[in-house]
């Protein structure tokens, strides 16, 4: 996912992936913000796997 930066679009996202099941048992959600946002360890039933940062650029990795 790449929503525009500091939006609610990442939580919303996954909330509703994971309401209406979309990801498989070992599917990975990968997400794009700036480095200054700053998201929980679990949002909606995904836990955070992993963060890489990339000069501004965040990417954050989502699973069950």
């Amino acid at each position: 996912m790449d929503p525009p930066y500091f939006s609610s679009h990442i939580k919303d996202c996954l909330e509703i992936i994971f309401s209406r099941n979309l990801l498989n048992e070992n599917g990975i959600i990968v997400a794009e913000s700036d480095k200054l946002e700053v998201f929980p360890e679990t949002i909606a039933g995904f836990s955070l796997k992993d963060e890489r940062v990339y000069g501004r650029v965040k990417v954050s990795f989502y699973g069950m």
